[in-house]
């Protein structure tokens, strides 16, 4: 159906990020680009023209933005009474009603295509955020010569630096920090920054060679006429002054009047063309495009929330800010109980949680109540994270979820707007104040059943492994499908022995998998819970002495109980190993390395790929580089300790530096390898689930029939009560489509009061 429908190129110029559309910039198929200018036209114009683009494909870059100003500007202008009026004489009136409208119908085009979400699925993942390569401990003597050298040998892609308003020289030395906070006199960092762009004019630049490209900055209304905004509470009445309405005739005549703005307006969309041009008119419909549009529309309308508990749970949190919270405050404070060799020996790592975490560790038994306060202190500030999330939501009255739909590169959704929806608080308290569905709805939801174990086991397709977690814990006998879920046939429990106690039984072979899981539940002598944090690290790719500080071992013990799972699990280990090889650049060559051609992608078991050409370079020209260092380098009569191996001569010591940094890529590629077989697959399952129940919202302007969230491996969505069998009939069909992928998949699916229902 999709292929027949005209297509729409769209595109908004509006006040802030999260106010109201000024234009509305289209393209119907082939045709010339028009600009419609909200304000100054009349209201049933901009109505006609939405419902217009309803009936359309879609097309856009950045959809989630465009579609969330179409969806509250038709919701908005609705209401008003005179359609024949133009909003532009009637600001404070239409202002009034902006509330009212997040009750207003749904909005949603027939087809959706975001290039943005298309090209973050090729090569250009490049554009997204990613690490600095930082080469550290460099001889300071060479390391402007180094970073010199490394600036003209790596050929990285312009796009990689577009964020930077000027150029900056690509490697920076940096100063490398001792212990006590001082830089070190004869040691340097050489750090190469990223500040990639995604946006549509880098695009343009980038694949269609456009060379006089005007940036938003050149065409922007005065800073001055900004208005205060919040994206978490999107309407005018959150802020206390200088809010959209206050400036909306500014920038209503800046579109309308400024020839370079509107130039710059029309690009847009003709670049968007012409991207898809590029393409090779790339179909849309795809989920990802579908769902720019859904969680543009359900962050309009919003989720409903019960303020007056949000209110009682911030209470609790209050009465733990009572230690202190800087890092001068708290080391003053926890000072008070230390004798000055303990001072002189606890701030080497400073008050990062990391370094309080290991505090309240390592000085439980030495000193009782540092380590207390080091926990308190801990405690103060989790709790000013979650008043914070608490007064955003009181706020804005309603859980206006805002999401990206691919926020990282293994294709996961993330949070964003300043709220991250993602990171919600999981306490019962905490979530039992998210109602989501509101008068005349009903709200179902649920999280997948083990849904990391369930596909990493699909992945490592170890006949062994399947067969434990497949047998009743309880019975001890075969388990099977039934109703969507694995359940034992005797007792029709659903829990099946636990992959944790299995993992852990390699590290404690003395207690084994009855001793562990003994142990669950204790307050002195749990192991369960440690192994339990140590197998969800494996499957993202720890190492041994990841594991050891997770489950609290010595680096020996972890490595030998990998050793031992893997032996226990041969073809689950293959297959690790195997993945681990095809990401390994750097391979032992007698006394020294070789360099091996990695894959450039890894794929997940639903086929969506995670490039790794950018770092696969950059680990093969770090390498040739050690190889092939200045001879005058080589012939510098200096000696320099960088590290606890003692003295090297300066060229030795860059050559540790470069294969350092080359193999702390490569140890990262591996991990993010691993991970993304496991995560990424789990990512777009929820989505394709999240998919199948969007698609029973009609197109067009309608009621809200469903309004899904996606939050991580959860799914909650509000409904209307006629139609909650069919939503629930939907859930379990998409669920069962993927059971020949993930066998073990199931959905923990019900009706719930609150989001805390499970």
């Amino acid at each position: 159906m999709a292929a027949h429908l005209k297509k729409a190129y769209i595109d908004c110029e509006t006040v802030g990020l999260h106010g109201v559309a000024v234009t509305i910039q289209t393209a119907f198929d082939d045709g010339p680009i028009a600009i419609h200018h909200v304000w100054n036209s009349p209201i049933h114009s901009t109505l006609k023209l939405i419902e217009e683009l309803c009936k359309c494909e879609v097309i856009g870059y950045n959809l989630a933005f465009d579609w969330f100003h179409i969806q509250k500007l038709y919701c908005i202008l609705s209401l008003f009474p005179d359609k024949t009026a133009k909003p532009i004489d009637n600001i404070k009136e239409i202002a009034n009603l902006e509330q009212q409208a997040m009750d207003g119908p749904c909005v949603k085009p027939a087809s959706a295509l975001d290039l943005m979400l298309y090209f973050r699925k090729t090569e250009l993942q490049i554009t997204m955020e990613r690490d600095d390569v930082r080469i550290r401990r460099v001889p300071a003597v060479l390391a402007k010569q180094l970073a010199d050298i490394l600036t003209k040998k790596l050929r990285l892609d312009p796009i990689l630096f577009a964020g930077y308003k000027k150029f900056a020289p690509r490697f920076r030395v940096m100063p490398v920090e001792m212990e006590d906070g001082t830089e070190h006199p004869y040691l340097k960092n050489v750090v190469l920054k990223f500040r990639p762009s995604s946006g549509l004019k880098a695009l343009a630049v980038h694949l269609l060679g456009e060379s006089n490209v005007t940036t938003f900055q050149e065409v922007e209304v005065d800073k001055k006429l900004r208005p205060k905004e919040y994206g978490y509470a999107p309407f005018a009445k959150a802020s206390d002054s200088w809010a959209w309405p206050d400036v909306i005739k500014f920038h209503s005549d800046h579109w309308l009047y400024r020839q370079d703005a509107r130039k710059y307006a029309e690009a847009d969309v003709d670049y968007t063309r012409r991207l898809h041009e590029y393409t090779g008119w790339v179909a849309g419909n795809d989920d990802d495009s579908v769902l720019a549009c859904s969680v543009a529309s359900c962050r309009w309308r919003g989720y409903r929330i019960d303020i007056d508990k949000l209110k009682e749970v911030r209470k609790t949190y209050q009465a733990k800010r009572k230690a202190p919270m800087s890092p001068n405050a708290v080391k003053e404070w926890i000072n008070e109980v230390l004798n000055p060799i303990e001072q002189a020996m606890c701030w080497r790592k400073g008050t990062s949680k990391k370094a309080l975490l290991e505090l309240k560790s390592e000085w439980k038994e030495i000193n009782p109540e540092a380590a207390r306060r080091a926990e308190a202190v801990l405690d103060a500030r989790k709790a000013k994270k979650k008043i914070e999330v608490i007064d955003k939501l009181i706020k804005a009255k309603r859980f206006h979820a805002s999401t990206k739909v691919i926020g990282a590169l293994s294709g996961r959704m993330s949070g964003t707007d300043g709220l991250n929806a993602q990171g919600i608080d999981k306490t019962k308290e905490m979530r039992s104040c998210f109602y989501f569905a509101f008068l005349m709805e009903i709200l179902r939801g649920g999280d997948m059943q083990s849904f990391e174990i369930s596909i990493a086991e699909a992945f490592y397709g170890d006949p062994e492994l399947r067969r434990l977690l497949t047998t009743c814990a309880a019975c001890d006998i075969d388990m099977e499908v039934k109703d969507g879920r694995i359940r034992c046939p005797k007792c029709d429990g659903l829990e099946a022995k636990s992959f944790h106690a299995i993992f852990g039984a390699g590290f404690f072979p003395e207690l084994g998998y009855d001793g562990i899981m003994a142990s669950k539940g204790l307050t002195v002598g749990n192991v369960y819970n440690p192994v339990k944090n140590g197998a969800f690290a494996s499957l993202y790719g720890a190492q041994a002495q990841k594991l050891a500080e997770t489950i609290g071992v010595t680096l020996e013990q972890a490595v030998d109980g990998l050793a031992r799972f893997w032996s226990r699990f041969a073809v689950a280990g293959k297959k690790v190993k195997e993945l681990e090889l095809n990401f390994t650049s750097l391979v032992s060559s007698g006394r020294g390395f070789k360099y091996k051609q990695p894959d450039e992608y890894v794929e997940s078991l639903t086929g969506y790929r995670r490039y790794f050409t950018l770092e696969n370079y950059i680990i093969r020209e770090l390498y040739q580089l050690s190889l092939n260092l200045p001879e005058s380098w080589k012939n510098l009569n200096l000696r320099i300790t960088r590290s606890k191996k003692g003295e090297q001569s300066v060229s030795a010591a860059i050559t540790s530096a470069l294969f350092g940094c080359a193999f702390g890529i490569q140890n990262a590629v591996i991990r993010q390898a691993r991970n993304h077989t496991i995560q990424s697959t789990g990512a777009i399952i929820t989505k394709r689930i999240q998919r199948a129940i969007w698609d029973l919202q009609p197109a067009g302007i309608h009621e809200w029939i469903v309004r899904p969230v996606n939050i991580h491996d959860e799914i909650q969505c509000p409904v209307k009560p006629e139609l909650a069998e069919t939503l629930d009939r939907v859930v379990r069909e998409k669920v069962e489509e993927f059971r020949p992928l993930i066998p073990l998949i199931g959905i923990d699916w019900s009706s719930l009061d609150t989001w805390a229902d499970k």
